[in-house]
């Protein structure tokens, strides 16, 4: 048993490690020789741009006054994004830089905590909101953020600093990404704690990156969470916000208050010599806040200098809501420091077409289309979209399937190429879980399947199987299928003693721990992929092969497989061609279709087609051109509302006995898989893609506005516009 001196003193060291570290972020690398990062001057690298990007010419970013904004309260209809083991290792999405260095300006804050009003760091170059409980200490750039019954050692405490970069590391640095690695490999090293998950990580006002910290593993104290955010909005200009808590904290609830201040945050020019000041006129500030003393831990204690001089802090206490609060601070005097010489660095912007879409969720108000070009969320009401793309959060643009699954901490789940992506709203950005952060076997997502009431969602992988996450068990199992090649589709019975896999060599059955392949070796079907699948309310199996409807039913332990298709059904009707969709109503019939949409609600009892609709050219009638990829039935305020996605032309909705279509007006590309790409002597971009060969004009770029979804915001920015029901 460690002795009390033994315990006190590794407190103490904890303490003095994490005061360390909170202090030094955001504020100037001062004179100390210890404490600065000295980093040899890179090389300067031209960016590369990838296949699917142009870059603009960046705007210079006005100063702003941000005005106070209200502090909003709402509950989310989605939950947290799943809490799995640390342990990621740090990616890049596929198609973008790994951050923008540059910053949409615009709308005010949105936040689902309760914040306080605006308050603004000239000196810094930002302005944010703080949380009611916290005490504030401002010291020239920096703001340190403490909550009234944190541990004086791990927290709750947040830090948000701005600066040029020479204020971060000393030595030019060429872009964003070497200046947030550096940074936090400079840290971990001499304080030793523990960096996961590096990523790009976009706020409602911010692109940039962000990595999660932890205690070492052989570290001693209390263990503690946290994360670092920074981002680069202007060329000589950096912001970085820290947060740390005692572990339980940060995951109950704390992590949540560090995502809301953080999405609160605007940045600006710095230029102003007032280190802080609230925005709003109906906010009389008083006197006692600016000289009550606080207890936060001084800078003294760590062995650290503040600054060559003398550098004076406010500091107040924690406030209700609506309280104002003001304080003055003289400029900092600063350790001279290496500026790097400033890097013009153009905003990036994906072009892609998100009209090839893959399946869609239908909640309330929003459908959520998972194209090959990103996430498109359609407000039905409005009939706006937001797109979004892998430089607003998504790890890839090549999002293949979609499942809406409130259970244990998921909500809307997307699958990708690149693992699940899913959206959190009262963060308003994007999680990915993975092979590498979470106990999902592989990553390449090809189908999903969620069953919400008995809390189980099946992943379906390209060729390597299958995961199923149990959230009653808080279990993930994995069942290989090697037989069956790429995945096209699942379906479960509830109780999840049955899984049925659609693939390429048939369809296979996972029962008992026992994996059954029908293919044309053992059973009726065609030698042809299952591409679609569904389970109606008696329980029996509705898959489409070629030009088949086939539905499966146990007898005596035994299948049963009976066909459908145009020759063996007596209605005209029954789509003719490779069905590609298919889908259970709860009356009983079937939806299916055909990949040039023909699409028909079939009766098995009748064996007739009770509706049908085709595509014509010539009609504008709300149906989409093909080629039709999937088909699915959603609940909406009319009841079953059937939804069926394409290839190119978009998706169509069918509600109350009318057909409307979904589709983005102006993508920029004919196709998303963009093979081979030349630019001739006049400027003009020539480029080979999936859906053909065109032709784009760089200078144009500026002035496409698809349907309102390509804007001066960002697309969280947009969502929250389009979408303030949900908010």
């Amino acid at each position: 048993m460690q002795s009390a001196p033994f315990r006190m003193i590794s407190a103490t060291i904890t303490m003095l490690l994490l005061v360390a570290l909170v202090t030094v972020i955001g504020l100037a690398i001062r004179d100390n020789d210890a404490v600065a990062l000295i980093i040899p001057t890179p090389t300067s690298t031209p960016i590369e741009p990838s296949r699917n990007a142009t870059a603009t010419s960046p705007q210079p970013q006005p100063a702003m006054t941000p005005s106070a904004a209200p502090a909003l309260v709402a509950q989310s209809v989605l939950t947290d994004a799943l809490a799995l083991p640390n342990g990621a290792t740090a990616t890049t999405p596929n198609g973008s830089p790994t951050a923008t260095d540059s910053t949409p300006a615009g709308v005010a804050a949105v936040s689902l905590i309760a914040l306080g009003p605006v308050e603004r760091v000239t000196t810094g170059g930002f302005a944010f909101q703080s949380l009611p409980d916290y005490a504030i200490e401002v010291t020239g750039n920096a703001v340190n953020m403490q909550a009234t019954d944190a541990d004086p050692a791990i927290g709750p405490i947040f830090l948000l600093s701005g600066g040029p970069p020479g204020q971060f590391v000393s030595g030019s640095t060429s872009s964003l990404d070497a200046i947030f690695a550096q940074f936090v490999d400079f840290f971990a090293a001499r304080d030793n704690f523990r960096v996961d998950n590096q990523r790009p990580h976009t706020t409602v006002n911010l692109r940039g990156l962000a990595a999660d910290i932890s205690n070492a593993d052989d570290a001693v104290g209390e263990p503690f969470a946290g994360q670092i955010f920074m981002a680069r909005p202007g060329a000589n200009q950096i912001f970085v916000m820290v947060g740390i808590a005692p572990t339980e904290r940060w995951m109950a609830h704390v992590a949540d208050e560090y995502e809301a201040v953080l999405n609160s945050v605007e940045t600006f020019v710095p230029g102003a010599e007032e280190s802080a000041k609230a925005t709003s006129a109906s906010r009389t500030p008083t006197s006692s806040d600016a000289t009550t003393p606080v207890a936060t831990p001084t800078p003294a204690s760590t062995g650290l200098s503040l600054s060559a001089g003398t550098t004076a802090t406010s500091t107040r206490l924690a406030t209700p809501r609506g309280t104002a609060t003001s304080a003055r601070s003289p400029t900092p005097t600063l350790s001279p420091t290496v500026t790097p010489v400033p890097v013009s660095t153009p905003q990036w912007e994906v072009l892609s077409n998100g009209n090839y879409v893959n399946a869609v969720i239908g909640e309330g108000q929003t459908v959520w289309a998972a194209s090959d070009g990103g996430v498109v969320a359609w407000n039905l009401q409005s009939g706006q979209a937001s797109k979004f793309t892998n430089i607003d959060g998504l790890s890839s643009n090549a999002i293949t399937a979609a499942a809406y699954c409130p259970i244990a901490t998921l909500g809307v789940v997307f699958g990708s190429v690149a693992g699940l992506q899913v959206f959190d709203l009262r963060s308003g950005g994007w999680r990915t879980l993975n092979s590498a952060n979470s106990p999902m076997s592989f990553d390449n997502v090809r189908a999903l399947y969620c069953n919400a009431d008995a809390g189980f969602l099946v992943v379906g992988y390209a060729d390597q199987g299958l995961d199923i996450f149990d959230a009653n068990a808080a279990e993930w199992s994995y069942i290989g299928l090697d037989e069956i090649g790429p995945i096209h589709a699942l379906t479960a019975d509830d109780a999840l003693a049955q899984v049925w896999v659609g693939g390429d060599a048939g369809v296979a059955l996972v029962e008992d721990g026992d994996v059954t392949l029908y293919s044309s070796q053992n059973s009726p079907l065609p030698d042809a992929s299952v591409e679609a699948l569904t389970t109606d309310a008696d329980g029996s199996i509705w898959l489409t092969a070629a030009n088949s409807l086939w539905r499966v039913t146990s007898v005596d332990g035994e299948r049963e497989w009976q066909e459908f298709n145009a020759d063996s059904v007596a209605d005209s009707a029954f789509p003719d061609g490779p069905l590609t969709g298919v889908a259970a109503a709860s009356d009983g019939t079937l939806w299916v279709a055909s990949a040039d949409v023909q699409i028909c609600q079939f009766d098995p009892q009748t064996e007739r087609c009770i509706r049908d609709a085709t595509y014509n050219p010539r009609q504008q009638n709300g149906l989409v051109q093909g080629p039709l990829t999937s088909l699915s039935i959603w609940q909406g305020q009319s009841g079953e509302e059937l939804y069926y996605t394409t290839a190119g032309g978009g998706f169509s909705r069918f509600a109350a006995d009318r057909w409307q279509a979904f589709a983005l007006a102006d993508e920029p590309l004919l196709g998303d898989q963009v093979r081979s790409m030349a630019q001739a002597e006049n400027g003009m971009i020539w480029l080979a893609s999936n859906g053909g060969v065109q032709q784009i004009d760089p200078s144009a770029l500026a002035t496409i506005g698809q349907n309102g979804t390509r804007t001066d915001v960002s697309a969280v920015q947009r969502f929250a516009q389009i979408n303030s029901d949900l908010f």
